[in-house]
């Protein structure tokens, strides 16, 4: 399922076939023998149904972990790299390049025949997570500034163009908390124009990968939604050559919203692709049944709608997802638990799929 293009001179042969042997040998020593919790993996189905199903993945668990590497590799379809293809994690200092854990992403989905959700290139908003190097914050003047994003932009969809069939060229453009375009570093000191140039970057680059704006918040806030219809609007009328919209679909208050579907159809109705890019859903009060309910809910909405093409969660065990550290571990939001079993939101997930 990757890419059909040649494999690029840059990434290091040795280290990529060191990486795929040893997750292959982590998954090979895993296997007991037993007959999977349904009758085909949510992978399969979610292959007969046409659609990507994917998990934020994460290198260290991938080479260290043997339950994590064969659950990664059987149940899902996409990978995104969580943090490990963001600016600061790849390029710390202008052209000087930390590619180990971004290769490592791209070698486990090779080996596996996973598409790679590339992500992100650009995220410019700075509301809670410092993410812009301090050498694009501190650039000397615009120009150098628009220099920093060109350069940063070729190293990375260079390098992974070969894996990664869809990027996020763009990373939460609004305000967090608001409706208006983020008035941060970047977008202050260069207007709308770079967002612009960089969906065109992008396309030149890698004519065959779908460019997404991916952005939180939208599916919960009408007006955010309403922001982001303007934005995107403007940009493909500035000659951005904008594909689809990533919807990250964090539903902290355990509730999925009832303006989902609708949210889908009106950018399926401006002839664009959606996708649910960060999906986890809070538990609440320890009631998994009720979970179970809103994770189906959120499948059967994509399946729903013709433009929806993927659902990808932000991770896919408990035992490792962002929201331990940032609102407790009591809120369990993925479809394992933390010692690898599947609860009920994966069987209602499989369910949906299946067409149950």
């Amino acid at each position: 399922m990757t890419k059909s293009s040649s494999s690029k001179d840059s990434i290091t042969g040795s280290l990529r076939l060191l990486l795929v042997l040893t997750a292959a040998l982590l998954i090979s020593a895993c296997d007991d023998g037993h007959d999977a919790p349904v009758p085909l993996t949510l992978r399969e189905l979610a292959d007969q149904r046409g659609i990507l199903i994917g998990a934020a993945a994460q290198p260290g668990l991938i080479a260290n972990d043997a339950d994590y590497a064969r659950i990664l590799a059987a149940e899902f379809n996409s990978i995104t790299a969580e943090n490990d293809m963001k600016w600061k994690a790849t390029e710390p200092k202008h052209m000087t390049y930390t590619w180990e854990n971004a290769d490592a992403i791209a070698a486990f989905a090779t080996a596996y025949g996973q598409t790679v959700r590339g992500h992100t290139l650009v995220w410019p908003n700075e509301f809670q997570f410092q993410v812009i190097p301090d050498y694009v914050r501190n650039a000397a003047d615009a120009s150098t500034m628009q220099q920093y994003i060109d350069d940063h932009i070729e190293a990375v969809v260079t390098r992974y163009a070969d894996v990664v069939d869809r990027w996020d060229v763009i990373n939460e453009p609004l305000e967090t908390l608001g409706t208006g375009v983020d008035q941060n570093v970047i977008t202050a000191t260069l207007g709308e124009a770079w967002m612009v140039r960089a969906f065109q970057q992008a396309r030149t680059l890698d004519p065959t990968a779908d460019l997404y704006v991916n952005e939180s918040l939208t599916e919960l806030i009408p007006a955010k939604h309403a922001g982001l219809l303007a934005l995107v609007g403007r940009l493909i009328d500035a000659g951005a050559p904008i594909d689809g919209v990533g919807l990250q679909a964090h539903f902290l208050g355990g509730k999925v919203p009832a303006a989902l579907q609708s949210v889908m159809e009106d950018w399926q109705a401006l002839g664009l692709k959606v996708a649910i890019t960060e999906l986890d859903i809070a538990t609440v009060g320890g009631d998994l049944q009720t979970h179970a309910t809103q994770y189906a809910s959120v499948f059967a909405t994509c399946l729903a709608v013709s433009a929806c093409v993927e659902v990808t969660s932000w991770g896919f065990t408990d035992r490792a997802t962002w929201l331990n550290g940032f609102i407790g571990p009591e809120f369990t939001p993925l479809l394992f638990t933390e010692n690898y079993q599947p609860k009920p939101a994966y069987t209602a997930v499989a369910k949906t799929l299946a067409g149950d």
